[in-house]
């Protein structure tokens, strides 16, 4: 059915469970098999489905081809040889956006200030999100730089910029993973 392809093919920048045999799961609906991997742009690949469409190409990160080892390697030994323009009728690279520091916190969120965006387009993230970006450090940093609380007080977090959005959890995707 077409919601079945349509969710199966939802799998562009979420974690899949990994099989053998160049295939992947998605959402438990049904198995889609690499056909074969088209370019490579800011550390994610666009591959092309087996069964699907070329515009149905979705950008996957390295770590969700590892049951594909064969077709990275081929792909890898001739990726010099290919044509730096994207097919066309395939997707757009996924956009990476660096942090440029962390603003305050309120109800275990906190505020993402982004490198080159102003304050109005600052995100709230969870801890957890941040730290599996690789933003362990930064969160440290941003605690440590908080003025030291006295016994039986609550932490006094820096007060939200008028111009940020209301607290929000939004997902982490495309985010550069160095610290």
């Amino acid at each position: 059915s077409k919601k079945r392809k349509a969710e199966s093919r939802e799998i562009g920048l979420r974690k899949k469970p990994k099989i053998s045999d160049n295939s992947l799961i998605a959402n438990d609906f049904e198995t889609c098999e690499v056909e074969r991997i088209i370019a490579q742009r800011n550390g994610f690949y666009l591959i092309k489905w087996k069964g699907y469409r070329l515009s149905d190409s979705t950008w996957e990160p390295e770590q969700h081809l590892s049951s594909c080892s064969e077709i990275l390697s081929e792909f890898q030994n001739v990726k010099g040889k290919l044509a730096a323009e994207l097919p066309s009728g395939t997707p757009p690279p996924p956009q990476l956006y660096e942090i440029e520091r962390i603003v305050t916190r309120k109800k275990k969120l906190y505020l993402v200030k982004w490198v080159d965006f102003g304050m109005d387009q600052a995100t709230w993230h969870s801890k957890a999100d941040l730290k599996a970006v690789g933003k362990g450090e930064m969160l440290k940093k941003f605690e440590h730089s908080l003025p030291k609380k006295k016994s039986g007080k609550k932490t006094k977090y820096p007060k939200i910029p008028r111009e940020a959005p209301s607290p929000t959890l939004t997902p982490l995707v495309g985010v550069f993973a160095s610290q």
